[in-house]
């Protein structure tokens, strides 16, 4: 994260175009589209291409944590919801990559929300969720990518779990 965002060590650069770069940066040596469609199609904010011909789709998103350490996805659209819901449901990898910060602005840190079930995601803006759940929460953003290897490595060792099975 670049340092002149930071004012007294609160954080002041909470928009998309910066959480973007932050993901870029951490997500170094791997082809990332930035999709330009405006026309409230749900598409999500970055489309990460790996070098086996999968794509993982990834929201983008700045959240604010109550008091209590709960959280909302006020952010999320019920339209980028159900673009993630049937992209998972087919078989697609998808997350949504997250900067937390308290009332007072202050970083608290990165991570990942990801759901284990595609119809989760149709209810995410509904779910009161906490930091406590989270499977991961760091200030260091180097972290997401070895969060991402693991995840996409082990994707795709269950979905050729399931081609040899199905064989």
């Amino acid at each position: 994260m670049a340092a002149a965002n930071y004012a007294y060590g609160v954080y002041t650069g909470m928009n998309e175009a910066s959480i973007g770069r932050d993901f870029t940066v951490a997500m170094a040596g791997l082809y990332i589209q930035a999709p330009q469609l405006k026309n409230g199609s749900g598409f999500p904010d970055r489309l990460v291409l790996l070098p086996d011909g999968r794509t993982v789709a990834v929201e983008l998103k700045w959240i604010k944590v109550n008091l209590d350490n709960s959280f909302r996805f006020a952010g999320l659209r019920p339209d980028q919801c159900a673009w993630l819901a049937k992209w998972q449901h087919h078989g697609g990898l998808c997350f949504v990559f997250s900067g937390f910060y308290d009332s007072n602005s202050n970083f608290l840190g990165y991570s990942v929300i990801r759901m284990h079930d595609w119809k989760d995601w149709l209810s995410a803006t509904k779910s009161n969720l906490n930091l406590n759940t989270l499977e991961w929460l760091s200030k260091d953003k180097s972290y997401i990518r070895k969060w991402f290897d693991d995840y996409t490595s082990s994707k795709m060792d269950e979905y050729f779990g399931k081609q040899l099975a199905n064989a």
